[in-house]
């Protein structure tokens, strides 16, 4: 028996424990809705301006993919939140507001997780009873190679929360999981600009096609390029060669940033209040 060691440094026995066939029918399966496929942008190569950051993204992309055509970009603001303790991510879960021009904010609480299980069996629900969708965050990581990271995104139109007590009023089961008093306030992360440019549809296969979007991200107090990243979305049912295609066209996307791929494909990372960061 091979011996291992945890993360608390103990010794423990890795081993495989059978399952009776009975207790397979009350296992529960874990359907996949989406995937979405992206590779971060190098902050420190993004021009201040978005039209011409974009410009020098575009260009390097179109050397391996032709025919790549983009429409005109969509703007808004984005802004994350957590306590001081950073009790939200240290409980596997965002907290964003998405703020469209002349639209009520939008607050996404976000359950996201290398673990699938964590991810898909957290049971944090939304209060109003609405079914949300169970997603993988497919990325270029830190070390150049592409990772799973899962997630359920839970939102609501209304103002702010500005305390975990208004938090909890939209969602059941959130103390349950997270350790943090009712009174415990949501400090902010910088207000963010959002500048984002979705291709017309490329074709990804026989059958399927893809909208390829540049997202670039800039503080709206100085205009300094914050984060980004080139991304495209398959939604299910998937088949294997469409996966395997996906897959390829992750490394091209990769490969046409050239200096300008970032380490991380994760821009909530430049987002949260500098206390979590």
């Amino acid at each position: 028996m091979k011996m291992t060691t945890g993360i608390f440094g103990l010794s423990a026995a890795l081993s495989l424990v059978a399952v009776p066939a009975a207790g397979l029918a009350d296992a529960s399966p874990i359907n996949l809705d989406s995937r979405e496929y992206k590779v971060g942008i190098d902050a420190t190569t993004m021009d201040p301006d978005p039209q011409k950051a974009f410009a020098s993204i575009r260009e390097n992309l179109s050397e391996t993919l032709s025919g790549l055509e983009f429409k005109e970009p969509r703007r808004g603001q984005v802004q994350f939140f957590d306590t001081k303790d950073c009790a939200l991510g240290q409980s596997s879960m965002l907290l964003r507001a998405r703020m469209p021009p002349g639209k009520d904010p939008s607050i996404t609480l976000k359950i996201r997780s290398a673990d699938i299980l964590i991810a898909d069996m957290m049971p944090v629900t939304l209060a109003d009873g609405k079914t949300v969708e169970f997603e993988d965050d497919y990325g270029i990581g830190p070390d150049g190679t592409a990772g799973s990271d899962y997630s359920r995104s839970l939102s609501y139109d209304g103002s702010v929360p500005k305390t975990i007590a208004e938090l909890t009023q939209n969602f059941d089961h959130l103390t349950e999981v997270m350790s943090a008093a009712p009174t415990a306030e949501l400090l902010s992360g910088p207000l963010i600009d959002t500048v984002v440019y979705a291709s017309k549809p490329y074709p990804l296969g026989p059958d399927t096609a893809v909208k390829v979007e540049t997202s670039l991200w800039y503080s709206a107090d100085d205009g300094s390029p914050l984060a980004g990243d080139v991304s495209f979305t398959l939604e299910a049912p998937f088949d294997y060669a469409t996966v395997l295609a996906a897959r390829d066209m992750l490394t091209t996307l990769s490969d046409g940033l050239g200096e300008m791929r970032g380490a991380s494909a994760e821009k909530a990372l430049a987002a949260l209040p500098e206390i979590c960061q």
